[in-house]
């Protein structure tokens, strides 16, 4: 099965994160591999990884 990245956008407190949770823990109780992150360090791994050309 191909990646297929998932971003919940919402305002705070519509249950985002804990949406995100219950997929995740679904989907690695099926062996695949989840990472959960939130889009401000996502951001900066990639402007790190830009500066490093990485």
């Amino acid at each position: 099965m191909k990646s297929q990245p998932l971003c919940l956008i919402g305002d705070s407190g519509t249950g985002k994160s804990h949406m995100l949770i219950a997929l995740g823990t679904e989907t690695a109780m099926k062996g695949y591999r989840v990472r959960y992150t939130l889009a401000t360090k996502l951001v900066n791994e990639l402007v790190e990884a830009a500066d490093e050309k990485s």
